[in-house]
């Protein structure tokens, strides 16, 4: 294994706006998570307090059951009366999504489970998201793939970032081979590539397009991935009730279906429509009202803050306390409230769970190198009779030229293991398979894989 050093770079992709058709309709939403002191509980409608403040954290219900955090920072699900129906047990915890919800046991794997709390799937991955059209996305070292609800992967490829299923397809990403240069594109719920990576951008399928970009312009496509019309704006969102936001330098306006400009951008900060016709908009002087799709103000920007609508409430702020207001503008809760989670409604499409767990105690073995597997695949026998032992944060290296030592340390969420030796030269690799009868290590620089097995277990020499 030759030297290398490492610079890990956690790829972060920022959406514009994000939303989830295939999420809880925000116009059934019966109850919203409020913040009261340092304690969070729910409000409904009206703005009356059914479940009262009680929680260290509170977030929105999905398919009748909510995520809450103990003061033990344990998570667990209450229904709409705020009983528990699955205990605060989980270091984390995802909302459920056709069934299911994703949950991390203290020091357990990822799993799966349903409103029983019964364990449907078991994965050993780093993060995981919820399933939608079927498919729920989750990494395995750095590579995302999607899976069905049986656990099993979908499709043969696996891709550096996707963004979850909407009608039945998901934008997918792979980094150029410069390092820092993307390509998007398409796949279908087989996980077959429908619509090529080759886009410098490109969000999900909303109302039947996708904004994407290329290195020159920006436009939206169909499900063939064929252009339907240009973007003259620096920047685009999704379509929701028939209209998208669009934003020039720091202005925001609206799009409608056929790409034609129904708002000029104008407001400095604006959200998205609601099958009530309205939306929220921030002004010039920093205040937020409503407007409808002629930009006319339905109701006047009054206000510090305030939400998209749920049907016919929206969240309101004034002097950083929340309250309701109803389409009409009548203050239905006068602002009392230290926080609000509603907004998750929208935004936990890419809410994803993540876990550290990895048994690394089964690394701390004598190892014995039994091949090296080169990047284009050729497979070379050990000639050196090399063996390692890992114990306690220290390695210890013997072949047929004598010994060595070292300290390594693994990065638990990336499955990286970085070894430096005496000398401070240190190597990394992503450990790519780790049981008790097979340790494969990933050079991270070289690309090559080192194949080892347990000295002493059966078809190993000793």
């Amino acid at each position: 294994m030759k030297k290398t050093t490492l610079l890990l770079a956690v790829i972060v992709a920022v959406c514009f706006m994000s939303c989830n058709n295939g999420e809880e309709n925000s116009e059934n939403i019966k109850l919203f998570p409020v913040k009261s002191g340092e304690k969070w509980g729910y409000i409904d409608r009206s703005g009356k307090e059914v479940i009262a403040p009680q929680f260290a954290k509170a977030e929105c219900f999905h398919e009748g059951l909510a995520v809450v955090t103990d003061d033990s920072g344990k998570s667990g699900f209450i229904d709409e009366s705020g009983n528990y129906k699955i205990k605060p047990q989980y270091k984390s915890a995802g909302y459920f999504s056709e069934g299911m919800a994703c949950v991390v046991p203290v020091d357990g794997k990822p799993e799966y489970i349903n409103k029983s709390n019964d364990v449907k799937i078991t994965i050993d991955c780093n993060e995981a998201g919820a399933f939608v059209d079927g498919r729920a996305p989750v990494m395995f070292n750095k590579k995302w793939v999607f899976i069905d609800k049986s656990g099993n992967m979908v499709g043969k490829d696996s891709f550096d970032y996707v963004f979850p299923f909407n009608e039945g397809m998901a934008a997918v990403m792979n980094i150029g081979a410069d390092g820092r240069s993307q390509q998007w594109g398409y796949v279908d719920k087989t996980g077959a590539v429908v619509v090529q990576l080759k886009y410098a951008f490109a969000r999900g399928f909303y109302e039947h397009k996708a904004y994407v970009s290329d290195s020159s312009h920006s436009f939206f496509i169909n499900e063939k991935g064929e252009k339907q019309f240009d973007i003259p704006y620096d920047e685009s969102g999704f379509f929701k009730n028939g209209a998208c936001i669009v934003k020039k330098g720091t202005d925001f306006g609206f799009i409608d279906g056929s790409g034609k400009t129904i708002i000029t951008p104008l407001y400095k900060d604006a959200g998205f429509f609601a099958a009530n016709g309205l939306t929220n908009v921030k002004d010039s002087s920093g205040k937020w009202g409503f407007i409808d799709k002629t930009g006319k103000y339905v109701i006047q920007p009054a206000y510090d803050g305030a939400t998209s609508f749920y049907g016919n409430v929206a969240f309101i702020v004034k002097d950083d306390k929340f309250g309701l207001v109803d389409d009409k503008g009548n203050i239905v809760l006068a602002p009392k409230y230290d926080d609000e989670n509603a907004v998750g409604i929208h935004a936990y499409t890419h809410r994803l769970v993540e876990t550290d767990y990895f048994e690394t105690k089964l690394l701390e073995r004598n190892w014995k190198l039994m091949k090296v597997v080169g990047a284009d695949g050729t497979e070379s026998p050990d000639s050196l009779h090399v063996q390692y032992r890992f114990n306690s944060n220290n390695f210890f290296i013997a072949n047929d030229n004598g010994t060595g030592y070292g300290t390594y340390d693994i990065n638990k969420a990336y499955r990286i293991i970085s070894m430096s030796d005496t000398s401070q030269q240190t190597e990394s690799f992503v450990i790519e398979k780790l049981t008790p009868k097979e340790l494969v290590l990933h050079d991270i620089e070289s690309q090559d894989k080192y194949v080892f097995q347990p000295v002493g277990e059966a078809g190993n020499s000793n």
